[in-house]
């Protein structure tokens, strides 16, 4: 399977979210334009796929590392 966490300066870790999670309604005049990652998505090799990740951070927490996990790889980035 596969774990995608953001993990803030506070050294708290916190899941994706949905636009549902976020209570505002994708059809909403003041939705936020996003286009989802799709985890399971065919890609070809070489070729790569582009979406956005949500996740709800409280306030005054600042986002610095990005984990995720896919079956055997493990890829834990520094968000600048």
């Amino acid at each position: 399977m596969f774990t995608i966490l953001l993990i803030t300066d506070t050294g708290k870790s916190y899941e994706r979210v949905s636009l549902f999670d976020l209570k505002i309604a994708e059809d909403a005049p003041d939705a936020p334009v996003v286009e989802i990652f799709d985890m399971f998505k065919t890609v070809a090799p070489g070729a790569s796929l582009e979406g956005d990740l949500l996740f709800k951070v409280p306030a005054g927490e600042k986002p610095v590392r990005l984990y995720i996990e896919l079956w055997n790889y493990r890829v834990n980035t520094q968000i600048s």
